[in-house]
């Protein structure tokens, strides 16, 4: 076997603890062999003076020699060639970069200390040097933080080392750091699922104390005591005006519906409509419900017009309630009614029942954007002209996208539509589906179209053994757990990564799969769509589930056993879209709504059935059929 292939193999052992796994392992290994030709031991003391840098005097990237010569197998390599060698990093430097950041993951300072030294281009010596001081194997001093400030205050991290500096500034220090001023470019979210927001009623006076006491009161018995938080409200009715009154009331309204108290859930809800109308339109969704559990369509098709007309209402809640409007009217026997509605809940396609609409409608999902703009050498350059650009640039050379994608945040591009689509292309490009479903909220093309490929991006991480559940499933819930971030985590709950797996929930899967998971690997993408996956193609076959996707989504959510709950408990009347809107859990409702939007629109992207879509549209219940195949041709779920 040859030298490289055997440093190859053991690349795949190695390069994990760095962030290259699996076949990029590999890939890597054989591209630079010289990075594995030593074994670089690891220090058995923790660093001392030995292991500190002497930073070399900034020196311009054109003082390459000129025998280095661009590497094509790098990122750069395919796009910037004409720009310049200033421009980005040569073939010799890419391979000192990589060495660099590998010798310190290992926490080999010294060797690294002499790569930096034969550097021809510093440019991203900062972000070595960041990488090194706010790690776990290297103790920075202060002299060492504030120098780093000195040169590199520019750089992304600088925040995090002047916080670590001042925790490590002794008392006699004279000298006073400055606090780093850094871009923070295109932040997102607008919420584009639901279209516009919400314009919520803005009371004409500020509340006292006595409204605030009130409202206190309503809160602490809404949950299981509506009947009691109604009667607080009644008791000081005086203290509000009608349409913060009946704003209130909605919300004991709403109590009532989900506590199953259909009745006292409508008469609440009714009176506050019928006084404040579209100004109030969780009222009038309400009174709609209510009223169609009650089996009034007619008077269920009045309130949710009301509900869908409302300028308080989203994007979100207009189509829902549109939908329902139709939905009544069918039931109700005026069919000529039922198009209008439809039309405006279809005018969402990005929301859950906008794009019900448009299947129930029979129009073509001819609307999403499946274009993301190719980083071209003019979007290459316009990366370049900026110092964070440039860096960002090198560092995708140095194969250091996480930290590329630092840099590239920092650069707002304000009114620049060129630069906007370059950032874009370069998140794209980086394969950082989270920065670019970031950016593509903020972004539209020459038409004023979202760019639909970066809002719903794929998972550049296949799990080892390939997929087992559609593409469009997995991440259709990685988008809503975590939009696409691996190192997400839930406080309160513990789930982490992209799936937002519970460390319980994880291991368990991990016994079945007959793997070892170690502490923070569920941070790794590849291994948590393995465990996720295998948690979703569990539950598929969970009595309570059978398939059903609602009833999934409901499971991943809130757990197999409050599922089994609600099903006896909820009067759904086997309506799956009523099934969805009596869950007594807003997160859940919204939860199931936002994973199947997603995995529609996936399935529309990989030009893939939407059967699911059509019996939902239809009033049933939509259920898993896999589509795509495992390696030996086999179906994932049978």
């Amino acid at each position: 076997m040859p030298a490289a292939t055997v440093l190859a193999v053991a690349a795949i052992v190695i390069l994990p603890s760095v962030g290259i796994c699996g076949g990029r392992a590999f890939a890597f290994a054989l591209r630079f062999p010289v990075l594995f030709a030593k074994n670089a031991a690891l220090p058995e003391k923790r660093p001392r003076e030995t292991d500190r840098v002497v930073l070399p005097v900034r020196r311009p990237a054109t003082a390459a020699p000129e025998k280095a010569k661009p590497n094509p197998d790098s990122l750069g390599g395919m796009v910037f060639d004409h720009i310049g060698a200033g421009a980005r990093l040569d073939s010799a430097d890419v391979r000192r970069y990589a060495r660099i950041f590998y010798l310190q993951d290992r926490g080999d300072f010294r060797a690294a200390n002499a790569e930096i030294r034969r550097l021809t281009d510093d440019r991203i010596v900062g972000n070595v040097l960041y990488q090194r001081y706010t790690g776990h194997l290297y103790h920075a001093t202060y002299d060492e933080l504030a120098d780093w400030m000195r040169r590199y205050a520019g750089d992304a991290g600088a925040e995090k080392i002047y916080d670590l500096a001042l925790k490590r500034r002794p008392r006699h220090a004279a000298e006073r750091l400055d606090r780093p001023r850094l871009g923070h470019g295109l932040v997102g979210y607008h919420d584009y699922d639901s279209g516009q927001l919400a314009q919520p009623y803005m009371a004409e006076q500020t509340s006292d104390l006595q409204q605030r006491r009130v409202i206190h009161a309503i809160d602490e018995n809404l949950s299981a005591r509506p009947t009691a938080a109604l009667r607080a409200l009644e008791k000081e009715q005086g203290l509000f005006g009608p349409t913060e009154y009946d704003a209130l009331r909605a919300r004991v309204a709403e109590s009532y519906f989900y506590n199953d108290k259909t009745d006292d859930a409508y008469a609440a809800a009714a009176a506050s409509t019928d006084r404040s109308g579209a100004e109030v339109p969780l009222a009038a969704w309400i009174a709609g419900l209510s009223a169609w559990k009650k089996g009034k369509y007619g008077i269920a098709a009045h309130y949710f017009s009301i509900a869908a007309v409302s300028p308080r209402a989203s994007a979100w809640q207009v189509s829902a309630a549109a939908y329902w409007a139709a939905r009544s009217y069918l039931r109700d026997y005026h069919p000529e009614k039922v198009s209008f509605w439809l039309q405006k809940a279809a005018a969402h396609p990005r929301s859950f029942y906008g794009i019900i609409a448009v299947k129930a409608l029979g129009m073509e999902q001819t609307r999403f954007n499946w274009v993301v703009p190719e980083l071209d050498g003019g979007f290459a350059a316009a990366l370049a002209r900026l110092p964070a650009g440039k860096r960002a640039l090198a560092l995708m050379d140095a194969h250091q996208p996480g930290l590329a994608e630092q840099e590239i945040r920092q650069i707002d591009p304000g009114r620049d539509v060129k630069l906007q689509k370059a950032l874009l292309a370069f998140a794209h490009a980086a394969g950082e589906p989270d920065f670019e479903m970031r950016l593509g909220s903020g972004i539209v093309d020459s038409r004023r179209r979202l760019y639909d490929a970066a809002l719903y991006p794929d998972a550049p991480w296949p799990p080892e053994g390939g997929y087992k559940i559609d593409k469009a499933l997995v991440f259709a819930f990685i988008r809503q757990e975590s939009k696409f971030n691996p190192a997400a985590a839930n406080k309160s709950s513990g789930a982490r990564g992209l799936m937002q797996l519970l460390p319980s929930t994880a291991l368990h899967m991990a016994r079945q799969l007959g793997i070892r998971i170690g502490r923070g690997e569920l941070e790794d993408p590849a291994v948590n769509i393995r465990l996720g996956q295998a948690y979703l193609r569990r539950l598929l076959h969970e009595e309570a589930v059978r398939g059903s996707l609602l009833k999934l989504c409901v499971a991943y959510n809130a757990g197999p056993g409050k599922l089994a709950r609600w099903e006896k408990t909820v009067d759904y009347q086997d309506d799956p879209l009523l099934f969805i809107e009596s869950i007594p859990v807003a997160e859940t409702r919204l939860f199931v709504e936002r994973v199947m939007t997603n995995y529609w629109i996936y399935r529309l992207k990989y030009h893939q059935n939407t059967d699911s879509l059509e019996k939902i549209a239809s009033g049933e219940w939509p259920v898993y059929a896999a589509t795509d195949a495992r390696p030996d041709g086999r179906f994932a779920v049978r």
